[in-house]
């Protein structure tokens, strides 16, 4: 058996990082021990990392001439991420593959079928519901090689597992019923579920439905001495609200804190925007200059397109209206405040687009 820090040494030295964080180091450590494991975690430490070097690590740890493949499986709910973290994982030279609806490559799927893969990515329904998928996680190939099961954006078996309330219909069955690899793959093979998003009672529903024991906990609560919240009661002339802002924008220009404006509908964010503009007239603009690359203001939503709105807000953008959709890409921006504004029934009759 290989010394676990020589081996993390050149797992790091293939993905050109310099060394795993405390909290890796304690997951792979009882991961690699046969330990069920939960992270609750800000997005950025890396806690996908986990599971993507546990076959590697595995496989350098317990070199033995006899063995196979180590196989993950990976539960995500959402095929982007899915996509992104294939690619990711190919361009390092790592074996990793999707199956769903959407992976329509037939050499892929029988490669799968061949446990050639290291890391397998699908969604609950793919490994479950599908009778394929669930018959070739019964095979020798895979009783034999699976050696861990992580569970990503584990807070969904939460938030869309269970009926939120009595009599209301659950959003995805299946993820509440992930515990059901664990019969299927052999005894013993642990579990990691990670997540950026759970409260003491998320974190225990996701564990009992995972039927996770013993497990070790490992959470971290930042505190973002940057980021505050605050409330204002908003009046009947909601617009009026942004006075403060706007005279911030004059007095100070491009030097004025980021702000984000996350609105309900197109048309309110378009009205908003129209607000600050006509308030601000050349002082929308950094340096006074009417170029769309100096706007103090700008505006995002559904119908901008993507490429149009990372050249568009740079640096100097500093407010910056958003439309609030379900799996919106909010984390591509960031700001120093945040207002989420809902506007009374007078705006009701501009709330028809969506």
């Amino acid at each position: 058996m290989a010394a676990f820090e020589d081996c993390c040494q050149e797992f790091l030295q293939m993905f050109g990082l310099n060394k795993f964080k405390n909290t890796q180091i304690i997951a792979l450590k009882d991961l690699l021990l046969g330990k069920d494991v939960f992270v609750n975690q800000p997005t950025g430490p890396g806690k996908s990392l986990i599971f993507q070097a546990f076959p590697i690590l595995f496989d350098m740890v317990k070199r033995s001439p006899s063995r196979s493949n180590t196989i993950v499986l990976v539960i995500s709910p959402l095929v982007s991420l899915m996509q992104d973290q294939v690619s990711f994982l190919k361009s390092k030279g790592i074996r990793a593959a999707y199956i769903g609806e959407e992976q329509a490559d037939e050499r892929v799927k029988k490669d799968v079928e061949n446990g050639t893969f290291q890391l397998v990515y699908g969604s609950p329904e793919s490994f479950l519901q599908n009778q394929h998928w669930r018959k070739v996680l019964a095979t020798d190939v895979y009783h034999n090689n699976v050696k861990l099961i992580a569970v990503d954006e584990a807070h969904c078996i939460s938030d869309w597992g269970f009926s939120p309330r009595k009599g209301e219909k659950i959003f995805h069955v299946w993820f509440s019923r992930i515990n059901e690899l664990r019969s299927i793959v052999p005894g013993g093979v642990p579990l990691v579920a990670l997540t950026a998003t759970a409260t003491k009672r998320t974190r225990e529903c996701i564990m009992h439905a995972l039927e996770m024991k013993n497990a070790t906990i490992i959470k971290y609560f930042p505190d973002k001495p940057n980021i505050t919240y605050s409330v204002q009661i908003v009046g009947t002339k909601t617009l009026e609200t942004f006075h403060s802002l706007i005279a911030e924008v004059e007095q100070q220009g491009a030097a004025c804190d980021r702000v984000i404006i996350y609105c309900q509908t197109i048309k309110i964010t378009t009205m908003i925007y129209a607000h600050f503009q006509a308030e601000l007239g050349q002082n929308m603009y950094k340096g006074n200059i009417e170029d769309p690359k100096n706007r103090l203001v700008e505006m995002f939503h559904a119908h901008v397109d993507y490429k149009e709105c990372t050249t568009s807000n740079d640096e100097s953008t500093e407010i910056q209206c958003a439309q609030v959709q379900e799996m919106m890409d909010a984390w591509h921006l960031t700001s120093d405040d945040e207002l989420l504004l809902e506007f009374p029934d007078e705006f009701s009759n501009l709330s028809d687009e969506h």
